[in-house]
């Protein structure tokens, strides 16, 4: 019998652990990528929210510096019409990039890099860890800084210890800003399969590519201002020269409601028929999808002690129901039957008494 009880209590504990667990692992999980937050630190303090949005173009059709303009004007146009004041000097926040290949010559080596050809605050949006130096951005007065991660440092100079110095791209000279160290999130590192890279200039990347290359932006991401639900989302779609691309609102993607409704189309996110996808943004749905699965297994086994709980629950009320009425209520009754006893022979007695 206490086998019995034993093997009961402790079922539901292993249960509520395994649940417990689950549920710390995809809280975790959803904040691993600092990436998807980016609306948050550009939000800070302020009162105003913010909605990050992404913009994924098939590779067909890229766009130019002029069509990000363009719809940086129709944002801000927006924002007089519809009297849209930000507590940050600057009302929205965004970057562009797209991704290349190119022949690296440095020191002691060459090689063949992946790279990214960036524009905007995209280390705002994408704060990789810097292993020495610092981030390039549009406002410099040269676009010829780079920054190269730690393998493609580790092959062309054997080190990480390389701010100034430079390497050739197609014969054109580039200043290191810093080494870079790749996310060591399992999400980032199960998404990045391009090898060794460097991040880049977009304005230096189009400098030095032939004017038949065809290079064009193919991902856009900006911070904007969302004072009513949907907002930021509404004008991106009907402002962005999205084309047959892809425009994601990432503010809610690991919200409880989001999760579940991923866990419910898991099948169907199997199937991505869309552009190309940065690695970032695969790491992110890598993402969503663990939560998703750690947030219905930690819901499945949460079942158990639930149930244990509501037995225990019932049990006792049983238990104590029957207690009241086999021995509180009697041992009550006794004792008030008792009480009038007592005051039925209190009152005789002075009856007897005036009597005399």
């Amino acid at each position: 019998m206490k086998k019995e009880k034993l093997r009961l209590l402790i079922l539901p504990l292993l249960f509520l652990t395994v649940c417990l667990a689950c549920f710390s692992g995809a809280f975790y999980t959803t904040q691993m990528l600092p990436d998807q937050y980016a609306y948050r630190r550009w939000q800070g303090d302020g009162t105003l929210p913010f909605s990050q949005i992404s913009c994924f173009l098939p590779g067909e059709k890229k766009i130019s510096l002029t069509d990000v303009y363009t719809f940086r004007n129709a944002m801000m146009t927006a924002f007089r019409t519809d009297s849209i004041e930000s507590e940050n000097p600057y009302p929205f926040l965004d970057c562009w990039s797209t991704p290349g290949s190119i022949r690296v010559y440095g020191d002691r080596n060459s090689g063949t890099a992946s790279l990214q050809a960036v524009g905007g605050n995209f280390f705002v949006f994408h704060p990789l860890k810097l292993v020495n130096g610092s981030y390039f951005s549009e406002t410099d007065l040269m676009q010829d800084n780079i920054l190269l991660d730690e393998d493609l440092a580790w092959l062309l100079f054997g080190g990480n210890d390389l701010e100034g110095m430079t390497v050739h791209l197609l014969d054109v000279p580039f200043r290191i800003a810093g080494v870079v160290a790749r996310g060591n999130d399992y999400a980032s590192q199960k998404a990045y399969t391009a090898g060794m890279g460097l991040y880049m200039s977009y304005e230096a990347f189009l400098s030095i590519s032939a004017e038949d290359a065809g290079i064009g932006i193919t991902c856009y991401e900006a911070c904007i201002p969302n004072p009513v639900k949907g907002y930021a989302k509404k004008l991106a779609d009907e402002k962005f020269p999205i084309g047959t691309g892809l425009i994601l609102e990432n503010t809610h993607r690991f919200s409880f409601w989001n999760l579940l409704r991923i866990v419910k189309d898991l099948p169907a996110r199997s199937i991505h028929d869309g552009p190309s996808l940065p690695y970032w943004e695969n790491a992110a749905r890598y993402a969503e999808t663990s939560a998703a699965l750690l947030l219905l297994v930690g819901l499945l086994t949460g079942l158990v002690p639930l149930f244990a709980a509501i037995r225990l629950l019932l049990t006792g009320g049983r238990k104590a129901k029957e207690k009241l009425e086999d021995e509180v209520l009697p041992a009550w009754g006794e004792r008030a039957e008792e009480a009038v006893r007592v005051q039925q022979r209190r009152r005789w007695e002075k009856r007897q008494e005036r009597n005399k």
